[in-house]
């Protein structure tokens, strides 16, 4: 074998050499899961039926959550949220002669949601800023807090079927971490607590913007 067919042959495979290399590394660098911790606020909405009006106090908690690329632009999320409000009732009671009466009831909330995310690619002018919607479904439950405040007879814990919305941003701060900021909405029936003479039956919006610290992996 001639000294520049040996040359040539070793040029060839440091090309595929380094072209393997530049692939691995591209990989390693996008990965496809993520989990990501941090907080939110809660806002309930009021919630009208024919007889009940449901309101709420606004509050705060902790969500966490696990995302996966699918493919090309595609995310699969699974979350889980809690907080904790003090759920208000007036009760129309003008059709059995009666007046309005005002119940109220502390709880916990949870949200257990599976979501479709798709990924927008990054902005011309803003190029490290990831933005994203996501919509889905899930369970919310929610459970009561016994204190001598409350005045809903009998409560228990309840589950509704919440449907998901919403969209937010991830943005990049060092190595493997990002951080998310979102916009969380949740339309579900509104709690009664399973409370004796209580039955809400309207439909409530729940706000639920959060920042989460996110892992990529």
């Amino acid at each position: 074998m001639s000294v520049r067919l040996l040359r040539r042959l070793l040029l060839f495979l440091c090309f595929i050499s380094l072209s393997c290399l530049s692939v691995l590394s591209a990989l390693a660098q996008e990965p496809r899961s993520d989990a990501a911790i941090g907080g939110q606020g809660v806002y309930f909405f009021t919630s009208s039926s024919s007889t009940t009006t449901t309101e709420s106090s606004i509050s705060g908690g902790g969500i966490a959550s696990y995302r996966l690329r699918v493919r090309g632009h595609s995310s699969a999320e699974l979350s889980y949220a809690y907080s904790r409000s003090t759920f208000y009732y007036a009760v129309n009671e003008e059709a059995v002669g009666g007046g309005n009466i005002f119940l109220s009831q502390q709880g916990s909330f949870h949200q257990f949601t599976a979501a479709y995310v798709y990924n927008f690619s990054p902005w011309h002018h803003l190029p490290k800023v990831h933005p994203f919607v996501l919509g889905g479904g899930g369970l919310a439950l929610f459970r009561p807090i016994s204190n001598n405040t409350n005045t809903v007879v009998g409560a228990a814990s309840q589950g509704k079927g919440a449907i998901l919305y919403g969209g937010g941003i991830d943005y990049p701060l060092f190595g493997a971490f990002s951080l998310r900021v979102q916009y969380r909405g949740l339309l579900i029936k509104a709690p009664d607590f399973w409370g004796a003479g209580l039955t809400a039956g309207s439909r409530m919006n729940v706000a639920a913007p959060s920042f989460q610290f996110v892992f990529h992996f």
